[in-house]
């Protein structure tokens, strides 16, 4: 055995995969220091060696491959095959394809196996390349993603347990799809479709999906992505306005930018807009029952005018004087010329909203202009000021620029809110504020701007 180390790697890492027993690569793994190192790197051997060890306990299986285009792409193959037999197991499945990946799939997810315990899939194809097929059954499945994935058989995939639908280019009509998942999925509270293809649906394909059963009773967020906005309006309106059904959550995105058309589609049985959030993509907009409306565009050439869709909202659904929270971004500038001749009418009740750590500093030129406010915004009803924040801290030096651009109104004092984050003097951890001198530092940097800001109780106690 002196001279079996010197085997290449290559040529380990290929009797590791011929042998197919999971003692046997054990024994073949004990035959040297350099055997083992080399086993320990095979991923074969360790999702094989995994399952094994697992007894009788469900499978969570998430498969992420990182690899460099040319690379050697057998043991990811190898990988999903060696799922295979531990599939009555699997109860979470999520595999990312890469594009130059060049695996197969088929044994797993393409040959008609049963997952009887499986309640969340989830499978991304490339981004080019030919998609993953796929065809198996799954009687338990509770979460279902797709994306750039082509089922065999989609309306087999649409079971009666199925919660969390989300379907982008899988080559599946969403016209049909939709259809498919009002009258067999009743538990269906999310569905999400995206279909990149031109469809200019006929009248007896809408009239057909018009007539259909009732919709699913549990849907709450429906997010249509169709290529044509009047393809939105058209599936939306037949699917919901003669039916008096008023979601909680709809978003319309289409290729081209039709304010008409999407508000069209989306707005109707909605109430009194109260927020108004807009980015260069889109706008949520909120009423006061809490029901939420995106409107998007995914041509990434298109941007939203706030202007265009402040006077058009203005006018056919009185948002000037309905709105109680506007989110300002990297709008800014024009938010101030907008306001200036068109301000929001209610008296006190504005919250304006940031988001926290925004970097005044950027410029965004392909978005008009800097980031960094420069004039000076006036909104005579504003009583708030919020900044929201996903991570648990705020820097001071990225809100405090906000408040010299404000005018506060004559007489009143406006609440400043940070959401009880804590307080960063700089973009620096080695820069944490204790809770008690954040807030008295907070609040002497306020004051620098006048009297009129006053840290909100919420924020304080």
């Amino acid at each position: 055995m002196s001279g079996i180390g010197i085997l290449v790697p290559d040529v380990l890492r290929e009797v590791m995969f011929w042998l197919g027993e999971i003692p046997d690569k054990f024994a073949f793994s004990q035959v040297s220091r350099y055997w083992r190192d080399e086993a320990l790197r095979n991923h074969l051997f360790w999702a094989s060696f995994a399952c094994s060890g697992t007894g009788n306990a469900m499978l969570h299986i998430e498969c992420v491959f990182h690899t460099k285009r040319h690379a050697v792409a057998d043991w990811m193959t190898a990988v999903l095959d060696a799922l295979v037999p531990y599939v009555a197991r699997i109860e979470t499945l999520d595999v990312f394809f890469t594009p130059w990946m060049g695996v197969n799939s088929d044994a797993l997810l393409n040959s008609g196996l049963v997952f009887p315990a499986l309640h969340t899939l989830r499978l991304e194809g490339p981004y080019y390349g030919r998609p993953p097929s796929l065809l198996l059954t799954v009687p338990q499945l509770h979460t279902l993603h797709l994306r750039r994935i082509k089922p065999a058989n989609c309306r087999a995939l649409l079971t009666p347990s199925l919660e969390d639908i989300q379907l982008y280019d899988t080559g599946v009509p969403s016209i049909e799809t939709l259809f498919d998942i009002f009258n067999r999925c009743p538990r269906a509270w999310r569905v999400v479709l995206q279909e990149l293809v031109n469809t200019h649906y006929s009248d007896e394909e809408i009239g057909g999906f018009a007539r259909r059963s009732p919709l699913a009773p549990a849907l709450r967020e429906l997010d249509l992505r169709f290529v044509e906005p009047d393809d939105l309006r058209r599936v939306l309106n037949a699917g919901f306005s003669d039916r008096g059904v008023v979601l909680q959550t709809v978003t319309g995105c289409t290729s081209r930018l039709n304010l008409e058309v999407l508000t069209g589609a989306l707005l109707p049985g909605v109430g009194p807009i109260v927020v108004f959030n807009l980015d260069a993509y889109g706008v949520e907009l909120r009423d006061e029952s809490g029901r939420i409306r995106h409107l998007q565009c995914w041509e990434g050439s298109v941007f939203f005018e706030i202007k265009e869709i402040w006077k058009h909202l203005s006018i056919h659904y009185n948002l000037r004087n309905t709105v109680r929270e506007i989110r300002v971004g990297i709008y800014w500038d024009k938010c101030v010329d907008i306001f200036e001749l068109d301000p929001p009418q209610r008296e006190d009740g504005i919250t304006l909203a940031f988001e926290a750590n925004w970097d005044w500093d950027d410029t965004f030129a392909g978005y008009g202009g800097t980031a960094m406010p420069v004039r000076i915004l006036r909104i005579p009803g504003v009583v708030k000021v919020e900044f929201y924040e996903q991570s648990g801290s705020v820097v001071l030096n990225h809100i405090l620029p906000i408040f010299g651009h404000i005018e506060p109104p004559a007489g009143r004092k406006v609440e400043v809110c940070v959401g009880k984050k804590e307080l960063l003097t700089r973009d620096n951890e080695e820069d944490n504020l204790k809770e008690d001198e954040g807030y008295s530092a907070f609040q002497t940097a306020l004051s620098t701007f006048g009297d009129c800001w006053v840290i909100c109780d919420h924020c304080v106690h």
